[in-house]
């Protein structure tokens, strides 16, 4: 430490000395070292802010701007360093650039301005600075660079500006190197935008960097704010424009079955709908019909109709042999025993009418009573037999009639009266039965009314009144003569025997020589000659 300071002493006594000699030599020979100059009586040193460039000069030289000398006796100026300029002369110093100024190289007059895109935010600087990323200068000599606003951005570094933000972006804060593109459910429209906008009720945006939002399509719907997809309608609801907030129900008489459907479907005949919103038409019940599309009720079938499944267009007709008496009805009545319907859509059936029946179930038509039967009253199921005494001549009889005088019935069902046979009368009104003449008479022909028909002629007597061919009487004649003959002698057999082979002649000849009329009389005069002998 103690030779430090020695060594300093020293210097210092070497540089007084030679301050004291030098302008005693230039003195001496009147020639002055480069740094000093003669100034009439002495060399003297250069003043601070001068210099002499050379010896035995008799002036000294102000320093020129962008140059300096801070000390006595200089040879040369200094040129000002970068970050400091000299604009005057006879400088003494340097002086700093200020903050927004700067000087690159020596010697400089005057410090230039930061050029827009560059900033100085300290005295003294060799250079500007580049505004960084997110900032920018728009101006020459900023200090400082202004941060990008809301809804600006600086990608670049030097930038003199900041760009807006292209639609479909945004920067909601100061400083942005790039705009953020709007979400999905947003949207950007405008240049230079601080914010995206949500996409309004009814449109959507499904992607980022939207400039507009999207229509929900015809079949869907967005019911709230910044939607990012619009919804489908569900089944039962349907949306027909484009923009939806909500979608629509089906009202009644339609239906939607599938999802995102743009319109309803009427229902089809068979089905309906009586409320909204359906997803499925509901099919007409039993007993019910929908004959129309679009329909919001069913229909009870009227009466005389029914309908046996579910989902009917239409009612169907009770067919013939069937009745439909009530509304509503699922299945037709088949007609009772002693009824009938002949034609469809019949709500009751009809009574057989006096003179029918009707003796099955479901049938189509009264049939009409057969002869020998009769039906008095509506609604039967079968026909009353003609009772003894009485008969039925024709088909669909109302009543049966009473066999007349000389007639009768003795069966039940007739349909005709037997006459009364010769030997035999019938003196009354629906006789069931014919009185015998007594022993000993007959009648001389059927159908007789009265006892007084009953008369006591003999058989060849008869023969021999019907004017028959000679040949044809004398045979029959002796076959009776024989028959007498043979009943007087007491053999019943024989007698009998010849009577029958009477009868077989006349049976023989009846149409031919012997009428139908006169051969009945003949037959039942020997009949009755036959019975008298047994």
């Amino acid at each position: 430490m103690r030779s430090f300071a020695k060594s300093l002493l020293i210097i210092a006594f070497i540089a007084m000395l030679v301050a004291i000699l030098v302008p005693l030599v230039a003195f001496a020979d009147n020639s002055c070292a480069a740094g000093f100059y003669w100034n009439e009586s002495q060399c003297a040193a250069a003043d601070p802010g001068y210099y002499v460039p050379a010896a035995g000069l008799t002036e000294q030289y102000p320093c020129q701007p962008g140059t300096f000398s801070s000390t006595a006796g200089s040879m040369a100026c200094t040129q000002a360093p970068p970050g400091t300029y000299v604009d005057t002369s006879a400088a003494t110093a340097a002086v700093a650039c200020q903050p927004g100024t700067f000087s690159s190289t020596l010697g400089s007059s005057a410090c230039t301005q930061a050029p827009p895109g560059t900033y100085v935010d300290v005295s003294g600087a060799a250079a500007a600075m580049d505004c960084a990323p997110g900032t920018f200068s728009s101006t020459a000599g900023s200090i400082a660079c202004t941060q990008a606003p809301p809804g600006k951005y600086v990608d670049v570094s030097g930038a003199a500006a900041a760009m807006a933000c292209a639609p479909g972006t945004f920067s909601s804060t100061a400083g942005s190197i790039a705009c953020t593109q709007a979400p999905p459910g947003k949207y950007v429209d405008v240049s230079g935008a601080a914010a995206a906008m949500a996409c309004a009720p009814g449109t959507f945006s499904s992607t980022a960097g939207s400039i507009a939002c999207t229509q929900a399509p015809p079949g869907k719907y967005v019911d709230v704010s910044g939607a990012a997809a619009a919804m489908d309608c569900a089944p039962g609801t349907f949306s027909s424009t484009a923009g939806s907030i909500a979608c629509t129900p089906a009202p009644p008489g339609t239906y939607v079955d599938t999802s995102a459907a743009t319109a309803a479907v009427a229902c089809q005949p068979g089905t309906f709908s009586s409320t909204s919103g359906n997803s499925a038409c509901t099919q007409a019940p039993l007993g019910y019909y929908v004959a129309v599309s679009g329909a919001v009720a069913a229909s009870a079938c009227d009466p005389g109709k029914f309908s046996s499944t579910a989902g009917s267009s239409a009612c169907t007709p009770a067919p013939p042999g069937y009745y439909v008496d009530t509304s509503a009805a699922t299945a037709a009545v088949a007609c009772q025993p002693g009824t009938f319907s002949s034609t469809s859509g019949s709500i009751a059936c009809t009574q057989a009418p006096p003179g029918t029946y009707v003796d099955t179930s479901a049938a189509t038509a009264a049939v009409a009573c057969q002869p020998g039967t009769f039906s008095s009253t509506s609604g039967n199921s079968a026909c009353t037999q003609a009772p003894l005494g009485t008969y039925v001549a024709v088909s669909g009889a109302t009543a049966a009639i009473a066999c007349p005088l000389g007639y009768f019935s003795s069966a039940a069902g007739s349909i005709a009266c037997t006459a009364a046979p010769l030997g035999y009368y019938v003196a009354t009104v629906g006789a069931t039965s014919a009185v015998a003449c007594p022993a000993g008479t007959t009648t001389l022909a059927v159908a007789s009314t009265s006892l007084s028909d009953c008369r006591g002629l003999g058989l060849a007597d008869a023969v021999r009144a019907l004017g028959l061919d000679k040949g044809t009487e004398t045979s029959l004649l002796a076959k009776v003569a024989n028959a007498q003959a043979a009943s007087a002698r007491g053999n019943t057999a024989a007698a009998v025997n010849m009577l029958k082979a009477f009868i077989n002649q006349v049976e023989a000849q009846r149409g031919k020589k012997i009428s139908s009329a006169d051969a009945d009389v003949l037959v039942a005069l020997a009949q009755n000659m036959i019975n008298s002998l047994a």
